[in-house]
């Protein structure tokens, strides 16, 4: 990310943490805080969500978002976290349409509902698994609930 646009940034979400993570510029952020911070992205040229995943931590959920801008030929790393007691983040699908079956698919996987997404269903498994998340750390492999 250009030093312009940084400074920009820092004015704008004064509590963001910012790091470079493998050389590439990661901006730590408050989930009421990430559809705003992703929009401000794409106004500044982060337009392709490469990849939206989520990662299961001892003691919560992260939602990791690689944008991509390809007139700058860079990397934008956006990163937020939720609680494994609730685990509901904002949807970013109205800022990049295709985060829809991203979105979907690490609902269907992790059980973290996006909210505010036009479509949240099962993607990958069958509809009716309310309680069977298997990339979740404490899933039973017998495919009893979690």
């Amino acid at each position: 990310m250009d030093k312009e646009t940084w400074e920009e940034f820092k004015k704008e979400f004064p509590k963001a943490e910012i790091k470079e993570i493998d050389g590439k510029p990661t901006v730590i952020v408050d989930k009421d805080e990430v559809v705003m911070v992703c929009d401000f992205l794409k106004r500044h040229g982060y337009t392709f969500p490469a990849s939206i995943s989520g990662v299961e931590l001892p003691d919560r959920f992260e939602i990791v978002y690689h944008l991509f801008s390809i007139s700058k030929a860079t990397w934008c790393v956006v990163e937020t976290f939720t609680s494994k007691d609730e685990p509901i983040v904002p949807s970013v699908y109205e800022v990049f349409k295709a985060a829809d079956w991203q979105e979907r698919e690490i609902y269907d996987m992790f059980g973290i509902i996006f909210e505010g997404h036009p479509d949240l269903r099962r993607i990958l498994l069958e509809e009716g698994e309310d309680d069977f998340f298997p990339l979740r750390k404490d899933f039973n492999e017998d495919g009893s609930p979690n």
